[in-house]
């Protein structure tokens, strides 16, 4: 008898899916606009029938994810579309295994900024049972040469978060279970806004160092300093003159190789009007008057090189001088926070407890056997929430912790006799609310066209 009734089911699933081959894609939200509502007065199941939608937002977040690859030796900043900006600091990371880092960084971000990315993404904006109001949420995840990375202990992420809502946020860290339900943990960081500024070139030229007197290297470092040109020197194990060395090291290229810097260590501001100089006096003191630094050519034309280039530095940064775009401008972001772990994150609020009420939702007694998979979909802030419900005594579930006055979108599926059906209806959430309405039939094509192909049925 129940490899009978299991063979009926497959068959009767079968059927179900041979039509659904030849449904067109329709919107991902409205399902079928060609759908058929159940008769009443067929008799209910005798056991309850579930859809498991758990797991259906894979999909979505891998069309939703951005890639970006930095390098392992710098710092980098990168900014995502929708004004995310992550400052990747290698030496702040490694490897799950606590091996250090190899190879440049692969960082990927997802940015959910509305309340259908936060049902598609199925990231319920609720801590510990209770209602957040969401100020973006945002995954953030990185690895080098296929391992996964994660920050060093006592280390932190420096994050700058768009300021999509003018509430007071504060910061979460997004945890699924078992089941990949999302809760979200406080990380007890507030957000406050950053002062507003106005720019007018994408990055600041000048927290480069301003040269103002160029010294070689040479001047700068213990460079060895010779007394005179009859300095003895060796060379090839040959004792000669430093005058000699010059000679003999440039007369075997045709280009000189080597020269003699001249240096001088008296004091630049000596008296020329009061009597004659006491050179003696300045030579024990300071050495001769003019002095040598054994050089290369090589050192020097480089040096001229990086001399030029300090010099024409402020030319090239007007002449390349490129206006930030307006909406760039006019983008607000909270002050600068410290993220102390990869993966999902939130900028969110507690819904105040005193605006929350109760909506009663009257089950059709046709469906008072089986379990409805919900989506709600706040219009008015950005929030979502989701889970099972199952028929009272009275054929009802009551959906608690509501915040009234606002404008909300529900959306069920359930499953009768083997045939998926949706609910959908939007309303205002108000005291002593009781919504219903009628399950309309909705093909395997038109479930996966919302949810991707993760979706079990």
């Amino acid at each position: 008898m129940q490899t009978l009734h299991t063979a009926m089911r497959l068959m009767l699933a079968a059927s179900i899916l041979l039509s659904s081959c030849k449904t067109k894609q329709k919107d991902p939200i409205d399902a079928a606009k060609t759908q058929t509502s159940i008769d009443s007065s067929v008799p209910p199941v005798s056991e309850t029938e579930t859809i498991n939608i758990s797991g259906y937002a894979a999909t979505y977040c891998k069309s939703m994810t951005q890639e970006f690859v930095v390098s392992h030796k710098n710092e980098t900043t990168i900014t995502g579309k929708q004004g995310l900006k992550i400052t990747v600091d290698p030496s702040r990371l490694e490897q799950e295994n606590g091996a250090a880092v190899k190879g440049d960084i692969k960082v990927r971000l997802i940015e959910v900024t509305s309340s259908e990315d936060l049902f598609r993404t199925d990231a319920a904006t609720v801590s510990d049972g209770k209602l957040l109001m969401s100020g973006g949420s945002y995954f953030i995840g990185m690895e080098s040469g296929g391992a996964k990375l994660k920050l060093k202990a006592g280390q932190s992420l420096n994050v700058q978060f768009p300021l999509l809502s003018k509430n007071a946020m504060e910061l979460f860290y997004g945890e699924r279970d078992a089941s990949a339900n999302m809760n979200w943990k406080r990380a007890a960081v507030l957000l406050s806004p950053a002062r507003e500024t106005i720019n007018f070139t994408d990055s600041n030229p000048w927290d480069a160092p301003q040269v103002t007197s160029y010294q070689s290297l040479e001047e700068i470092a213990a460079a060895r300093v010779y007394r005179s040109l009859d300095e003895p020197v060796y060379y090839y194990e040959h004792k000669i003159t430093l005058g000699q060395l010059v000679d003999s090291i440039n007369c075997k290229s045709a280009k000189p190789k080597v020269f003699l810097q001249t240096v001088s260590y008296w004091p630049k501001n000596i008296p020329t009007n009061k009597g004659p100089i006491d050179t003696n006096y300045l030579i024990s003191r300071y050495g001769p008057r003019l002095q040598y630094i054994l050089r290369r050519y090589k050192d020097s034309e480089d040096e001229a090189a990086r001399r030029e280039k300090w010099v024409r530095y402020p030319d090239s940064v007007v002449s390349n001088w490129k206006p930030r775009s307006l909406a760039g401008q006019l983008k607000q972001y909270y002050a600068p926070a410290e993220v102390g772990t990869l993966g999902w994150i939130n900028c969110d609020r507690f819904m105040d407890p005193q605006q929350q009420t109760e909506v009663e939702f009257d089950f059709p007694i046709t469906y008072n056997k089986s379990r409805m998979q919900y989506f709600i979909l706040y219009k008015s802030f950005k929030g979502f929430l989701r889970g099972q419900a199952d028929a009272n005594e009275d054929g009802n579930f009551v959906f608690s912790n509501m915040p009234a006055g606002e404008s909300a979108l529900l959306i069920g599926f359930t499953k009768l006799n083997g045939v998926i059906y949706q609910y959908k209806q939007e309303f205002i959430i108000e005291r002593n609310k009781k919504i219903s309405g009628e399950f309309k039939s909705i093909t395997a094509d038109e479930l996966r066209n919302i949810f991707g192909k993760n979706v079990q049925i």
